[in-house]
C-alpha cells in the first residue's frame, strides 16, 4: 500500500507541477500578448498622428497651390487687360487721327471751295465794273 500511497502522491505532485508549468506558460504568453498589444496601439497612435500631420500638411499645400493658381490668373488677366486698353488706345489714336485728317481735307476742300467762289465773286465784280 506505501507504494500506491507513494505512487499517489507522485501523481498528485506531477500533476500540481504540471499545472503550475501550464499556469506559467500561460502567464508567460499573457505577458508576451500585453506587450504586443501595447506596441501595436502605440503604433496606431503613431499612424494617427502622422495621418494629422499629412493630412494637415496637404490642406496647407492645397490651400498654397489654389493661392498661386489665383495669383496666376490675377497677373493673366492683369496682361490681357493691359493689352486691350493699350490696343484701345491705339485705336482710339488713329480713329482721332482719321478724324482729324478727314477734318482737314474737308476745311481744304471747303477752302477752295471758298477760294473759287470768291475769286469767280471778284471776277464777276472785275467784269462788271468794265
Amino acid at each position: 500500500m506505501a507504494r500506491k500511497t507513494r505512487l499517489k502522491y507522485g501523481m498528485r505532485l506531477y500533476q500540481e507541477v504540471r499545472e503550475l508549468s501550464q499556469i506559467a506558460e500561460d502567464n508567460r504568453q499573457l505577458y508576451w500578448f500585453k506587450n504586443k498589444l501595447t506596441k501595436q496601439n502605440k503604433h496606431a497612435k503613431e499612424l494617427e498622428e502622422s495621418l494629422g500631420i499629412l493630412r494637415q500638411s496637404m490642406k496647407m499645400q492645397h490651400a498654397q497651390n489654389r493661392e498661386e493658381e489665383f495669383s496666376s490668373f490675377i497677373k493673366f488677366q492683369e496682361k490681357e487687360m493691359k493689352t486691350f486698353m493699350e490696343e484701345r488706345e491705339k485705336k482710339m489714336a488713329e480713329m482721332n487721327k482719321r478724324y482729324f485728317e478727314k477734318m482737314l481735307d474737308l476745311e481744304r476742300e471747303y477752302d477752295v471751295f471758298g477760294a473759287v467762289h470768291d475769286q469767280e465773286r471778284l471776277n464777276d465784280a472785275d467784269d462788271a465794273d468794265y
